[in-house]
């Protein structure tokens, strides 16, 4: 088990995934959002060129170091996914889980926004991303260490557990 642990941390941290926080790539996401469509590429643009140059300092420190665009490429567009499985948690799951992990009352007024996305009539929400959104951003920090490959790890598992159909097996 020790051997396998140190094999998953030392691959982690050989790899420029384990570098790049995944709240850089919300930023390109929120900046996209908020440009005109001849404007909307340049944010990813640039992304992906900052990526290439950290990429490329990475492999000069470890030659063996991974540096493919790959694992941020699975978050960017996550319907084109062919190795990840589907996670079996819809909309009304998921806020159920949300509730229980926050500790919200069931019928507190973030609980009833989230379970209801769709008839709660707020302006900022059109779906259940931006329900969760306005939520989640009341109860965590605004940045975190996060990286693209803890991401992507944690998106691993909860697929896995949900083709081995034990999705409730899934813990924050």
């Amino acid at each position: 088990i020790v051997v396998w642990l140190f094999i998953i941390i030392f691959s982690m941290a050989d790899s420029i995934a384990a570098h790049v926080k995944f709240s850089e790539l919300c930023e390109v996401f929120d900046k996209t959002c908020l440009l005109k469509k001849q404007e909307k590429s340049n944010p990813l643009s640039l992304f992906i060129k900052v990526y290439k140059e950290r990429a490329s300092n990475l492999r000069t420190q470890y030659p063996n170091a991974s540096t493919s665009f790959y694992p941020a490429l699975r978050l960017i567009l996550p319907q084109l996914e062919r190795e990840r499985a589907a996670y079996g948690l819809k909309e009304f799951t998921l806020a159920k889980r949300i509730i229980k992990i926050l500790c919200l009352p069931a019928r507190g007024g973030d609980a009833i926004r989230l379970t209801g996305f769709k008839t709660t009539g707020h302006a900022n929400v059109k779906d259940f991303a931006d329900a969760a959104y306005w939520i989640l951003r009341k109860h965590f920090l605004d940045s975190s260490g996060v990286t693209i490959a803890e991401v992507n790890r944690c998106l691993d598992a909860i697929s896995q557990l949900n083709s081995d159909n034990n999705p409730r097996k899934f813990v924050v």
